[in-house]
């Protein structure tokens, strides 16, 4: 009886785990291209505002955006060079590491299957695509915060 108890939770687990999910390849389709080319009209219908961006280090204060100062912040958060994603072994003529913009690294994700396991998640109505935080508002998928790379 435990035995059956424990594969029945484990299959709705799985049943809950595909279900937070639902929607969010096709969404990703659509997001991402509007994210790239910078189409930020667009994408605001994408956005939950206020739009939140965290900082990298614990003492940095969470800011907000809304739809008329989201496509500054979007636009330096795609400029950063994106250490984490970089080849270790891909240096240039002078020995220093080639840094990808996070724009590059994202722009490489076209379909959420694209994206590689250690970069995205999800937990409950939330997935994270890097550094990139989703949620499932009202029937719809919605950015809703970013970490933001910048120690300023």
């Amino acid at each position: 009886m435990k035995k059956l108890l424990f594969i029945v939770a484990v299959l709705f687990s799985i049943h809950l785990n595909a279900q937070s999910t639902k929607g969010f390849d096709k969404f990703w389709s659509k997001f991402q291209p509007l994210l790239i080319a910078k189409k930020y009209t667009a994408l605001s219908a994408h956005i939950q505002f206020p739009l939140k961006s965290f900082g990298v280090l614990d003492g940095m204060k969470t800011k907000t955006y809304t739809k008329t100062t989201f496509g500054k912040a979007l636009t330096a958060f795609l400029n950063l060079d994106d250490a984490n994603h970089n080849d270790e072994n891909a240096t240039d003529d002078n020995g220093n590491y080639i840094t990808k913009k996070k724009s590059e690294v994202l722009a490489a994700y076209a379909t959420y299957d694209l994206i590689p396991l250690k970069w995205k998640s999800h937990y409950g109505n939330t997935v994270r695509v890097d550094d990139l935080e989703f949620k499932y508002i009202g029937g719809k998928w919605k950015l809703v915060s970013f970490y933001d790379g910048r120690t300023e």
